[in-house]
């Protein structure tokens, strides 16, 4: 079955919209740049279409993008033929014209290879050449080789031939699109431009943020540092998170600092609070909370230190691992970032770094100031938007 894309697309006068199906990780830091683009489609009078688990339905009705459920694809190297059923039933239904898809999932890809469509795919992190890619190579080259017999029994399954593109056997790459691939990041985070997927444009970091007033400084006479979590659930991940927000906690306590937790996945946070934090369950709050931070405490997730580099925040970043390690070292190279290791976390550790960053004329608050302002020209989700346009006009 195939949908034909010709004529669809008529911009501004006479403007006759597509129907546009954005699908991602249930993970906040793939979901709210998803909804970005989705918005800024929406906006430019497309029928916008997110995919998605009902636990991001608060989050996507506040936008212009409709949502339409699904169970599957939670995990994405998991259930993989399951949730291609899913999401092509949900494909037919709303006659999508043209699918945006997280490159880490190869499901809705081969949905689109499927249903004769074309696909646009992003990725929310740093890419990475096969040389950088964490873990032991061997172990590396055996997991792909793994993966990719799992996903060729998936296309044999499905009537698809067996793939013929190397890259497609990456996990962060099974998705990706032979049209168009967008790296959801600034090109400050990149070092090895020569090495980049073919049709990849950088576009930096998309993001949806509601339509709601910020929130106000619990005490304006004082800095605000932000701590963050995770909402990977890794167990060795949130035992890493338990230690460095327990460990700030402590260590800023008796600080005259202002403490805003940002904390959606119910870690067993250590009672009573104490006195100078301030607590927030709702998302996406990023966008709220890091306007009068003076500093940010974050497990360097790519979603989470670029939100902290458009508002010219200064971090210190305890990576939990698999790319994040990376993102920190440059981090540090850009001289927006302290880096601090899971087994070098202490009281005095946290304590002097959070110090540094909070001292007057700190260098690294003059870089993070001087790096968001260069941040500023851009708008992300607009230019999202004109390339998968370019794509639906091709």
């Amino acid at each position: 079955m195939s949908h034909e894309t010709s004529g669809c697309l008529t911009m501004r006068s006479g403007h006759t919209g597509c129907r546009i199906a954005v699908v991602s990780q249930k993970l906040l830091g793939h979901a709210i740049p998803a909804l970005g683009i989705g918005q800024a489609l929406a906006e430019r009078g497309h029928d916008v279409y997110y995919l998605g688990h009902s636990s991001l339905r608060p989050l996507v009705e506040g936008s212009l993008v409709k949502l339409a459920e699904i169970e599957w694809g939670v995990i994405p190297t998991d259930f993989i033929f399951e949730t291609m059923e899913e999401i092509t039933c949900v494909l037919r239904q709303i006659g999508a014209e043209l699918l945006i898809t997280d490159s880490a999932m190869a499901a809705p890809a081969y949905c689109a290879e499927l249903l004769g469509i074309p696909w646009v795919s992003f990725q929310t992190s740093i890419p990475l050449p096969d040389r950088l890619i964490p873990g032991n190579p061997s172990i590396v080259k055996r997991a792909r080789s793994r993966y990719e017999g799992q996903l060729n029994h998936v296309r044999t399954k499905a009537g698809l031939p067996a793939l013929a593109d190397e890259r497609r056997t990456r996990g962060d790459l099974a998705g990706i699109s032979p049209h168009l691939h967008l790296a959801m990041v600034y090109p400050q985070m990149i070092e090895h431009w020569e090495e980049l997927p073919a049709n990849t444009e950088v576009i930096g970091a998309c993001a949806y943020a509601p339509d709601i007033e910020p929130l106000a400084s619990p005490d304006d006479s004082r800095p605000s540092v932000l701590i963050c979590s995770s909402s990977l659930m890794r167990v060795d991940y949130r035992a890493i998170m338990q230690n460095y927000i327990h460990t700030s906690l402590t260590a800023l306590e008796a600080a005259p600092v202002n403490l805003l937790l940002s904390e959606q996945n119910g870690l067993r946070l250590r009672k009573p609070f104490p006195p100078n934090l301030h607590f927030y369950s709702e998302y996406p709050v990023h966008d709220r909370l890091l306007p009068f931070s003076s500093a940010a405490i974050t497990h360097g997730g790519c979603n989470t230190i670029q939100k902290a580099m458009r508002f010219g925040v200064p971090m210190v970043i305890i990576p939990l691992g698999d790319e994040q390690p990376l993102l920190a070292e440059r981090c540090v190279k850009l001289g927006i970032a302290i880096m601090i290791s899971s087994d070098d976390i202490s009281e005095d550790s946290m304590r002097q770094a959070v110090a540094v960053l909070l001292e007057d004329q700190s260098p690294y608050t003059l870089a993070a100031s001087k790096l968001a302002d260069d941040l500023k020209a851009g708008c992300p989700n607009i230019r999202g938007a004109e390339l998968v346009e370019r794509v639906l006009r091709h």
